[in-house]
């Protein structure tokens, strides 16, 4: 079990490339010419700048009882180790099961992502979503040698584990939690083996289920799919185009898309309001310095630290002076959907700024350590991601004797 760099990011952005069950990070990518798909990758001129990483794990006939929760640790130590957390952009390449370890991956660690501001990237292979027939003709291999890893596979007909993980992965989809596009890639052909027909090891509606446009690999079958021939191939050309609609091509560039979306908060230490002890008034912009115009995608609030304080102010009468467009409750969640609750979508015109008002209610005798999080995608160019993040402070002191004594 190891994960080797190809190539080290110039840049903010690394692509991973996990194979799929009885496959090794060499023998899945790699086409019976030679080419080898992660190297193909590297060659290509326009995308020099960014990371290639190819991760391999215990999967073999004898693996036993090494299963998918041992695997996702692994790929998740891996990436702690090699530091590919330090990437603003993680592009996943996954071929079969690899898509299943991956999706597990990133539904355990969602906040981590979140809170880091990853952009994530899925670029599936005929990896299966409900299972997959393959695994059901590799029942035997799982009850002969305790293969934990094909048994989670069989189809979810009889799977739960496998028909919870999709629906925790749409839920995150849907949630909008993460920044994350994806793409998938479907097989064409059956498998022959000694000249007898196996079905399709992945069916298109098990592996085109997550995102849109799914594309059928003509005349590929399980295996192939991950080899391509050279960097002509139609899936190693989707790949590309995938990876250059996530990123700009220097992301060490001045105008990196991530700088062009700005949150500018007017008073970054903000105390709560002297005649509502619990609610502090935030106000902030969000400029677009971009030539497209931009959907604001997310807008999130994140606590990093909450300190208890002997701040004391004596209750004073008074009131709003302004309507307050958004609202959040950080009393005991330290993530808040600032947009979960708004009944308009915000639009941010080229060269335009939109001002906001936010309430955000905690509880009295607490200093809070924050930061505004906001992303957004171009209209225009759809895929083109922005993102930008603004630090805050929010003291509380305690003004009630209900605050005093603890009361929310």
């Amino acid at each position: 079990m190891q994960g080797e760099w190809l190539r080290k990011p110039a840049g903010q952005t690394s692509v991973i490339f996990v194979h799929g069950i009885l496959s090794s990070g060499e023998s899945c990518w790699r086409h019976e010419s030679g080419a080898y798909w992660p190297a193909l990758l590297k060659n290509e001129p326009e995308l020099e700048h960014i990371g290639i990483y190819v991760f391999t794990y215990e999967t073999g006939i004898f693996s036993g009882s090494y299963s998918l929760g041992d695997t996702v640790d692994a790929l998740k130590e891996h990436m702690r180790l090699d530091d590919l957390f330090a990437s603003r952009c993680l592009i996943f390449v996954c071929h079969s099961m690899g898509g299943i370890v991956v999706r597990r991956l990133l539904v355990q660690r969602a906040m981590e992502f979140a809170a880091a501001h990853t952009v994530i990237g899925l670029f599936l292979v005929s990896s299966p979503t409900l299972g997959a027939a393959y695994a059901d003709w590799l029942a035997p291999i799982a009850r002969l040698f305790g293969h934990r890893q094909a048994d989670i596979l069989r189809f979810v007909r009889n799977n739960e584990w496998l028909n919870d993980l999709d629906k925790d992965f749409l839920n995150l989809k849907e949630a909008r939690s993460l920044l994350m596009q994806g793409k998938e890639l479907v097989e064409d052909k059956f498998i022959v083996f000694k000249n007898l027909p196996l079905q399709q090891v992945v069916e298109p509606f098990s592996g085109a289920r997550y995102f849109g446009e799914p594309f059928k690999v003509p005349g590929s079958d399980h295996f192939s799919i991950a080899k391509p021939c050279d960097r002509r191939a139609i899936q190693h050309r989707l790949l590309v185009k995938f990876i250059k609609g996530m990123v700009k091509p220097d992301r060490n560039d001045a105008n990196d898309a991530s700088s062009l979306l700005v949150v500018n908060i007017l008073d970054q230490s903000v105390e709560a309001l002297h005649y509502a002890p619990r609610q502090a008034e935030v106000r902030f912009t969000v400029t677009n310095l971009s030539s497209d115009t931009i959907k604001i995608m997310q807008l999130v609030l994140n606590v990093k630290r909450r300190e208890a304080i002997r701040l004391f102010r004596l209750p004073m009468w008074g009131a709003p002076c302004s309507e307050f467009e958004l609202e959040a409750d950080i009393s005991e969640m330290d993530t808040t959907d600032l947009l979960a609750a708004a009944r308009a979508q915000f639009v941010v015109k080229a060269g335009d700024t939109d001002a906001f008002s936010l309430t955000v209610t905690a509880c009295e005798g607490f200093l809070y350590d924050a930061e505004l999080v906001c992303s957004g995608e171009s209209l225009s160019t759809p895929g083109v991601l922005f993102q930008s993040a603004a630090a805050l402070k929010l003291t509380y002191p305690t003004r009630t004797l209900g605050g005093l004594h603890g009361g929310k």
